[in-house]
């Protein structure tokens, strides 16, 4: 005996035959499914993206810039400390700023110790970029303990002294919902040899500058992996229930 045949009926008058000896799923219907769930999960990264971008033309990089549609909302700024509060260390300044959408982190970094008017009067012991580092990375690391948004933004701080000057702000800005997902870090450093300020955007292209120089817009690109695969794999999950009804 080959196989069983069975005819399985409902009370509409329809009938179905079932062949147990043949399977019900092919590699067609494999290959099928995999290009759906490829179509969907390249859909919820593109989705991703374009959210998160309108949410950095929505919510600017700075507090203090004006978004897309020309209005600036200051909400205010955490600061765990502010320029000369720590005037044996430098003058530094460290702040926060979070809405539903975009979290900021400024670190401000004045001149060394023992370059400041009133240490050069008092014949300060000069520090070196090296000893200033270090002192730098303990405040930071004391204030990311109380902040899980500093702590992940400090990796993205570079160090004080860079090839092409010294350190003078830095501000790291995250946007994604539900989850932070791309981010983009704003440098200034003062140029060795010109003594300018220089002016760097990483992980970010710049969009607009206005007439003072500095960034309008900002489209970030530098992904924060475990927000970036939690959002697509949101996005993923909304895209294929809405295109599968």
């Amino acid at each position: 005996m080959s196989g069983v045949w069975c005819t399985v009926g409902s009370t509409k008058g329809w009938s179905e035959v079932i062949d147990p000896s043949k399977p019900t799923w092919s590699f067609s219907t494999a290959r099928r499914w995999v290009f759906r769930g490829a179509v969907y999960l390249t859909l919820g990264v593109v989705s991703c993206v374009l959210v998160t971008w309108w949410m950095s033309l929505v919510r600017p990089w700075s507090e203090l810039m004006p978004n897309v549609f020309g209005r600036t909302t200051y909400l205010g700024m955490r600061s765990f400390w502010g320029a000369g509060a720590l005037h044996e260390y430098s003058e530094m300044s460290v702040d926060i700023a979070t809405t539903p959408v975009r979290d900021v982190v400024y670190v401000g970094v004045g001149v060394l110790r023992h370059e400041t008017v009133e240490a050069m009067r008092e014949g300060a012991t000069p520090q070196s970029d090296e000893d200033f580092e270090q002192k730098f990375r303990g405040k930071l690391q004391r204030a990311a303990a109380e902040s899980s948004i500093l702590a992940r933004a400090l990796p993205d701080v570079p160090i004080v002294r860079t090839p092409d000057g010294r350190l003078r702000v830095v501000q790291a800005t995250y946007w994604g919902w539900p989850m932070r997902c791309l981010s983009a870090v704003w440098i200034v450093r003062v140029a060795d040899s010109t003594g300018f300020n220089r002016k760097t955007v990483l992980g970010g292209w710049l969009a607009f500058e206005n007439s003072f120089g500095y960034p309008r817009f900002i489209l970030p690109y530098s992904p924060v992996w475990p927000g970036l695969i939690v959002n697509t794999l949101l996005y993923t999950a909304a895209i294929g229930r809405s295109l599968s009804r």
